[in-house]
């Protein structure tokens, strides 16, 4: 039962910090702005982990980050950005595994945030 509790409560600051983060998250080109090349590469990394390239006056990539799927469809109408493949499986696998969390996708995105912010909370 102890062992229940602490983990309760490790899982209690963890998901603390992660909310703190979130707001910061709304705004992206305030995130750029703030963050050192490096950690623009790093979320970049994150959101395009399957790479990202650019051809006939496009950005294209095999795979986004399902949290970011929701702007795909305004620039994908505005010819900025297209899926070479669909997000939804690799392999015949979804993403995510067979029982993971599509939220996991944000840890690391999260981690760089609270990187860029930690002395703002």
């Amino acid at each position: 039962m102890k062992d229940e509790f602490n983990f309760l409560e490790t899982m209690e600051g963890h998901l603390h910090q992660e909310l703190l983060v979130l707001p910061y998250m709304l705004n992206l080109p305030q995130i750029f702005e703030d963050s050192t090349i490096g950690q623009q590469h790093a979320i970049i990394k994150q959101v395009f982990k399957r790479g990202l390239t650019f051809k006939q006056e496009s950005f294209r990539t095999p795979w986004i980050n399902p949290e970011s799927e929701y702007n795909l469809l305004i620039i994908k109408e505005k010819g900025l950005l297209f899926l070479e493949q669909p997000s939804d499986k690799i392999c015949g696998i979804p993403l995510g595994g067979v029982s993971g969390s599509p939220l996991e996708h944000l840890s690391d995105i999260l981690r760089i945030i609270r990187e860029i912010y930690k002395d703002k909370n």
